[in-house]
């Protein structure tokens, strides 16, 4: 009898990051369905919408409503939304609004309002979507001015203040997570006008650049991610130049100063098959290593780093990485997270949708670095 070897497979979420354990010997062969990126994103999203709490939220594992988590809301909707934009599907958009409803009615002690990191992306899209400005007015008046004003939040942080909160809680086991964390931010604030936030959630994720470290993967997880949301962030704003990164635990993109070698990294680190570890530094990697979700953000940076350079270079990367993914689906339409995967998470499996459905299109109405525009 073979006895089955067990290694760690962090699992990166917008509520609390953790980290399963997975039996080498025991691990199955990808045998997923392979349908077209279509077919797959309509499959996708029929599932996701089977997990939609009756509040309109979603549970931490499948088929559980218990307990709803307004942080890993926007990314699981962002994978919802590209099935509305390919069909205009108005039962997406009600799965949409839905959660959109239920994360305005996040609150701190005080009853004032709580925002995850990537909950302005998604009110955003949803005005932009629905043609009702509720979602957009809400964010612009209890996220940025409230943050510009230095009454945000139950603390009354500033933009400054809430940064450093959110650096604070990625520390240690989790610290690769900071560039990850303001990488639609840094985009957000600018289509509110806002490019002093904006230049904000720029420095803080060059800054967590600077303290990503590859030298512990037993103890410090998930730098891939990190990358990623790194180079997704600076692309979103069309930043192809910036001061060097100085991050001596991280010898990937120590002394990094531009966005095509930051992208010619990530690129570095992809697999034959078009997958991406979840960790840079393996000692003896196998394919219980592969991870989904730092595929999924590989593939968004690359497509994005990819319409900001004069050449489109990444694009059969890209193809890859949208190739191993659609290997990673389920017939119930779900995505593993990891080869052997058989716990799902909505959330990853949202950010999966996400990846297969940008096509990077450079919709940018001032090329000047400025997103600042109406939906």
């Amino acid at each position: 009898m073979v006895q089955a070897k067990q290694k760690i497979h962090p699992i990166v979420t917008t509520q609390g990051s953790y980290v399963v354990a997975v039996d080498v010997a025991n691990e199955p062969a990808n045998g997923h369905h392979t349908r077209t990126s279509q077919q797959a994103i309509e499959a996708g999203a029929i599932h996701i919408a089977a997990q939609q709490c009756p509040n309109g939220g979603f549970g931490w594992p499948h088929n559980d409503c218990d307990n709803t988590y307004n942080n890993i809301t926007p990314p699981i909707i962002d994978g919802v939304r590209q099935a509305y934009l390919m069909d205009s599907n108005l039962g997406y958009l009600g799965v949409m609004t839905a959660a959109g409803d239920y994360d305005l009615t996040h609150q701190y002690g005080n009853a004032e309002a709580r925002f995850g990191a990537f909950t302005a992306y998604q009110m955003w899209h949803l005005s932009r979507d629905t043609g009702d400005d509720t979602y957009h007015d809400f964010t612009e008046m209890e996220f940025f001015a409230a943050l510009e004003a230095g009454t945000y939040s139950d603390a009354d942080w500033d933009t400054a203040g809430w940064i450093a909160a959110v650096e604070t809680a990625r520390t240690g086991t989790w610290v690769n997570l900071r560039p990850w964390e303001f990488s639609s931010l840094v985009l957000i604030a600018q289509r509110h006008c806002r490019p002093i936030q904006s230049g904000s959630f720029e420095q803080a994720i060059w800054a967590g650049l600077g303290t990503l470290d590859r030298t512990d993967p037993d103890n410090v997880y998930s730098d891939v991610i990190g990358v990623a949301g790194g180079l997704l962030g600076l692309a979103r704003i069309n930043r192809l130049n910036f001061p060097a990164i100085n991050a001596p635990l991280h010898d990937g993109v120590n002394g990094i100063d531009n966005l095509a070698d930051l992208a010619d990294y990530l690129v570095s680190l992809q697999n034959p098959n078009g997958s991406f570890y979840w960790h840079s530094n393996l000692a003896a990697p196998d394919a219980s290593d592969q991870d989904t979700q730092s595929t999924a953000y590989a593939t968004l940076a690359l497509i994005a780093a990819n319409e900001r350079m004069p050449m489109p270079i990444y694009s059969p990367a890209i193809a890859a990485a949208k190739a191993y993914l659609l290997t990673m689906q389920d017939n119930d339409g779900g995505f593993a997270s990891y080869p052997g995967d058989t716990e799902h998470n909505t959330e990853v499996e949202g950010e999966v949708l996400s990846a297969l459905g940008t096509i990077g299109v450079y919709d940018r109405l001032y090329r000047s670095g400025m997103e600042c525009y109406l939906y």
